[in-house]
């Protein structure tokens, strides 16, 4: 029973698939079945992509750390807030 539900479901997906590119390429006739083949460009794209959005949560979760360590110890709180504090004076200076 388990695998005429899986069946079932691969095709509906299949036919949403059809649906959605038969809409995205203007094709009317539904005896055609549409393939997209991924190019070069689109596999570059989405590899930057995630390239980047694993880039980007590496950086958040580091910062995460580095703010957790300083609010529990304040032998770090200070010399950071003090950072953050020149930075601020420097960034208004500029502006």
């Amino acid at each position: 029973m388990k695998r005429f539900i899986e069946a079932y479901e691969e095709e509906e997906a299949k036919k949403q698939e059809q649906k959605r590119l038969h809409t995205k390429h203007d094709i009317e006739d539904e005896d055609v079945i549409i393939v997209e083949k991924s190019n070069m460009v689109k596999f570059s794209v989405k590899s930057l992509g995630v390239v980047i959005r694993s880039s980007a949560t590496m950086i958040l979760l580091c910062l995460a750390a580095i703010g957790l360590l300083c609010i529990v110890y304040p032998e770090t709180r200070h010399p950071l807030q003090e950072v953050v504090v020149q930075i601020f004076k420097q960034l208004t200076q500029y502006f």
